[in-house]
């Protein structure tokens, strides 16, 4: 692997090292003559190096076993060889040489289509896919993927077997049974996909009625069948978790995450219960048996649920229990009336009649997005940037209850910058900049270093730069030459996220940056940055917005918004935004924004743009939005498929 110098008038310090974006997509530059019809098959097109380019900046297909990996067969060994997971067969023409074959070995740690290249399997379906890919009977086999290596990510199950014939594949729309005839050494264990979103398959007449209330429709397996293979709901306490209650003790309980109660019959056998104990890493709805509190919100869903009072009340869930996930904040308390729910369209308060004792503290949401709440006459003019809307709580509120920005610099975080030293600063990340008045005091002042672990807009306060092109934004945002130059963001600390690639050299005038539909190059009369980025992630954004974040199989460009999160397995297109988030098997569509939210069949709506990042319950607004790995080992951060906090501990995880 060879790093690439600049040879810019300003000398060559801003060298960038393809090692350092190991850790994300990583579109492939070839400048040589060796490889002019490799396909970049993760893109709509085809981006070559002109013949005549030197040739030492080629990029190793190895450095990208982290993330996506197209597969490039410069072969004629494997010339049926689908790629499954894309709408075109790419296939490297039989006269290129051959030794720059990629294995599917090397994909284990990300969505792996499976190629099986041999005529043991014709009948084996892909049941993830629309298509069944099947290679030719006539290729050769030695290159046969074993379904054993996805069990780290989204894991179709294949039953090559006449023993359960009748198990329905749940989590999607046909059920794909595998002939009779076919072998049946292929069988594909559930218990190998307990990290990642496990329908649950009941091949017993025990429990035929119970719903999977996770699905639109339920799926019961025969009673015919035989009972051997059961799933149990205890090796899903990582993913999502549809509580089923087997019992007459319950009948009342809803299901407040979903639109419809499903409740399992008085007449069912109650031994298989599932605890909401064991559901405390993912979404959590609450469920309040009791006449407490009957007047409770449940915010972060359209309807409030509330248990009869006839129910009895042993079965209480905590708020404590949910501190890693989404929380929307309940206030029973007098106290804090004009509180708003700045995340929510609706302000929920609790009747000053409830009683109080069931008060969700702020400081228990730390480790997601956390909107502030300001009561205090200290700071009106606060712009809650990240929201259309700015929420101040009335002067008349006491104000003991103020929350500080501090604890947000895990997530997210919009610059609130309440002085007059820096009226330019552009809040470039923002469609809109917000700017407070220079009359407010001006202690709470917001620093950028402490979002080095999120999304970091850079803001270049100097007239050094003045061609430097975000090439992540449709826009480019330059300061003022007039404006005061201490306020420099320097690109070092942004090396935990998007980074895009500034190019300030003529040697490479024909670079493409292949994964934009626009090449940004820099004026080679600008003096070369004398920061290199580190560890870059992911570089992307240009006018027709579109993001591919980590995890993401594949990319379909639209010219509005398209977002496909981490963990999908499809995306769905709609005219204006699309958004799929992880772990997400559907999507729900609206002609202006579409969100579902991760882990939830609750759609928050914005007339705008829209978009909901993990471990967040507000939104933010703008287009360009990364997952990242917070800064992990790449050995540690084997990527769990869960929506915890990359499993740290609650108590270990504070700030």
């Amino acid at each position: 692997m060879k790093t690439t110098g600049l040879s810019s008038p300003g000398g060559s310090p801003f060298t960038y090292s393809l090692k350092r974006i190991q850790h994300c997509v990583k579109p492939i530059y070839l400048q040589s003559t060796e490889y002019p019809s490799l396909h970049q098959a993760h893109l709509p097109t085809v981006y070559r190096v002109s013949s005549t380019e030197s040739s030492p900046f080629t990029y190793s297909l190895q450095s990208i076993q982290h993330c996506i990996k197209p597969i490039y067969l410069q072969s004629t060994q494997y010339p049926a060889l689908h790629q499954a997971h894309l709408p075109t067969v790419y296939r490297v023409s039989s006269t290129a040489s051959s030794p720059f074959i990629y294995s599917l070995q090397s994909i284990q740690h990300c969505i792996k289509p499976i190629y099986l290249q041999s005529t043991e399997y014709p009948a084996l379906h892909q049941a993830h896919l629309p298509t069944v890919y099947r290679a030719s009977s006539t290729a050769s086999s030695p290159f046969t993927y074993s379904l054993r290596s996805i069990q780290h990510c989204i894991k179709p199950i294949y039953l090559q077997s006449t023993e359960y014939p009748a198990l329905h594949q749940a989590h999607l729309p046909t059920v794909y049974r595998v002939s009779s005839t076919a072998s049946s050494p292929f069988t594909y264990s559930l218990q190998s996909i307990q990290h990642c979103i496990k329908p649950i398959y009941l091949q017993s007449t025990e429990y035929p009625a119970l719903h999977q209330a996770h699905l639109p429709t339920v799926y019961r397996v025969s009673s015919t069948a035989s009972s051997p293979f059961t799933y149990s709901l205890q090796s899903i306490q990582h993913c999502i978790k549809p509580i089923y209650l087997q019992s007459t003790e319950y009948p009342a309980l809803h299901q407040a995450h979903l639109p419809t109660v499903y409740r399992v019959s008085s007449t069912a056998s109650s031994p298989f219960t599932y605890s909401l104990q064991s559901i405390h890493h993912c979404i959590k709805p609450i469920y309040l048996q009791s006449t407490e509190y009957p007047a409770l919100h449940q915010a972060h869903l359209p309807t409030v649920y509330r248990v009869s009072s006839t129910a009895s009340n042993p079965f209480t869930y905590s708020l404590r229990s949910i501190q890693h996930c989404i929380k929307p904040i309940y206030l029973q308390s007098t106290e804090y009336p004009a509180l708003h729910q700045a995340h929510l369209p609706t302000v929920y308060r609790v009747s000053s009649t409830a009683s109080s004792p069931f008060t969700y503290s702020l400081q228990s949401i730390q480790h997601c997005i956390k909107p502030i709440y300001l009561q205090s006459t200290e700071y009106p003019a606060l712009h809650q940037a990240h929201l259309p809307t700015v929420y101040r709580v009335s002067s008349t509120a006491s104000s003991p209850f103020t929350y500080s920005l501090k604890s947000i610099q895990h997530c997210i975080k919009p610059i609130y910058l309440q002085s007059t030293e820096y009226p330019a600063l552009h809040q470039a990340h923002l469609p809109t900049v917000y700017r407070v008045s220079s009359t407010a005091s001006s202690p709470f002042t917001y620093s950028l270093q402490s979002i080095q672990h999120c999304i970091k807009p850079i803001y270049l306060q100097s007239t050094e730069y003045p061609a430097l092109h975000q090439a992540h934004l449709p826009t480019v945002y330059r300061v003022s030459s007039t404006a005061s130059s201490p306020f420099t963001y320097s690109l070092h600390s942004i090396q935990h996220c998007i980074k895009p690639i500034y190019l300030q050299s003529t040697e490479y005038p024909a670079l493409h940056q292949a994964h934009l539909s626009t090449v940004y190059r820099v004026s080679s009369t600008a003096s070369s940055l004398d920061h290199a980025l580190k560890n870059c992630s992911c570089a992307l954004m240009d006018p027709t917005v579109c993001i591919l974040l980590r995890h993401s199989s594949s990319v379909w460009m639209n010219p509005t918004v398209c977002i496909l999160l981490r963990h999908s397995s499809s995306v769905w297109m709609n005219p204006t935004v699309c958004i799929l988030l992880r772990h997400s098997s559907s999507v729900w569509m609206n002609p202006t924004v579409c969100i579902l939210l991760r882990h939830s069949s609750s759609v928050w709506m914005n007339p705008t743009v829209c978009i909901l990042l993990r471990h967040s319950s507000s939104v933010w607004m703008n287009p360009t939005c990364v997952d990242e790995p917070h800064g992990l080992h790449p050995v540690k951060a084997l990527f769990q498929c869960v929506d915890e906090p990359h499993g740290l501990h609650p108590v270990k995880a504070q700030l």
